[in-house]
């Protein structure tokens, strides 16, 4: 089974999933199924809602942008935003919303950097991007503790956060301070390509050094959008749904939100299809009345799923589309 015939069947299991969610949240719950709360969807929330989104787009872009800087590599903010919007698709459609970071590697090599290169500056980035999620996530569990909201589980979310920012802390220390350890892969790889394979790693360890000790300004920036990124994200919870929630601030939604976001990222189905459905809903509809949380899933899923994969289908076929014809000029001359 190739590559391409893999994302897609796992990109008709993710829809098939959510809209099988949505389906039955809609219809096998009780109280009306559409429209729910007449006068909810109103163009200004959503108009809020989808600037929210694109400048989240945006500054995870930046994230890139500056960290490439650190490699004294100038990426265009158009292809760190393509190779967002790539890597955010092939992340909706594999499990455990893994997987997009060889299609950010590709695309960041297209705008000069080598493989090496755009491989540290994914790991580094997405160990800043999942650092900065899991603080906020501690810090969002403690506000609804101190609000005394109605957060399900609160122990069990403390414990996992705890537990994963520790393995983010470990894999830092082992890929910066032990790079060393990392040599014992080559023992799988085969003779004639160890070389080869060793090279790469020493560069590959080199750039990861520099990312992290050599350049600070650089990496506080990339950690300064990777917050700016999750605030704006987290943030069309509240955009959506504050005036529906007078009883609860735009922090306890934001943070309500965080929380049913950590369900999904964690959940084995493509792009978190159906664990994010009803992630949302068990942990909304606490706070909030059924009507309105229904609504508000079709909303968030709309905007932060259906719209991702087709942004992020165009920039990746822009990208593979790139490549096939490299491939046939290739050919041809060959």
């Amino acid at each position: 089974m190739t590559t391409r015939t893999k994302m897609l069947l796992g990109g008709v299991i993710s829809v098939a999933l959510s809209a099988g969610s949505l389906a039955y949240i809609f219809f096998r719950l009780p109280g009306d199924t559409f429209p729910l709360t007449p006068g909810f969807v109103r163009p200004a929330r959503v108009l809020l809602a989808l600037f929210l989104l694109v400048s989240a787009w945006l500054s995870d872009a930046l994230r890139l942008k500056f960290l490439a800087r650190a490699l004294n590599k100038r990426l265009p903010l158009t292809t760190g935003l393509r190779a967002i919007l790539a890597g955010n698709f092939v992340t909706l459609v594999t499990p455990f919303l893994f997987g997009g970071a060889p299609a950010v590697v590709y695309i960041l090599t297209q705008a000069g950097l080598s493989w090496t290169e755009a491989s540290a500056v994914v790991v580094a980035g997405g160990w800043v991007a999942q650092g900065t999620l899991a603080v906020l996530s501690l810090l969002a569990v403690f506000a609804l503790r101190l609000m005394r909201l109605p957060l399900p589980l609160p122990g069990l979310f403390v414990a996992g956060i705890s537990v994963y920012v520790l393995g983010l802390t470990i894999i830092a220390w082992f890929i910066v301070l032990r790079p060393e350890l990392a040599k014992l892969a080559l023992s799988l790889v085969p003779g004639r390509l160890r070389p080869r394979v060793r090279q790469g790693l020493k560069r590959f360890q080199d750039h990861m050094e520099q990312l992290f000790t050599s350049s600070p300004r650089w990496l506080f920036r990339s950690f300064g959008c990777a917050s700016l990124y999750f605030l704006l994200f987290f943030g069309i919870a509240p955009a959506l749904l504050a005036p529906e929630g007078p009883v609860l601030n735009w922090l306890a939604l934001a943070a309500f939100q965080n929380a049913a976001y950590l369900v999904a990222a964690f959940a084995p189905t493509p792009g978190g299809s159906g664990a994010s459905e009803f992630g949302i809903l068990y942990i909304f509809r606490r706070a909030l009345p059924l009507p309105v949380v229904k609504e508000y899933i079709l909303w968030w899923r709309l905007l932060t799923f259906y719209l991702n994969l087709l942004a992020g289908g165009i920039a990746l076929s822009l990208s593979t589309w790139r490549l096939f014809a490299s491939r046939q000029k290739s050919s041809g001359n060959a």
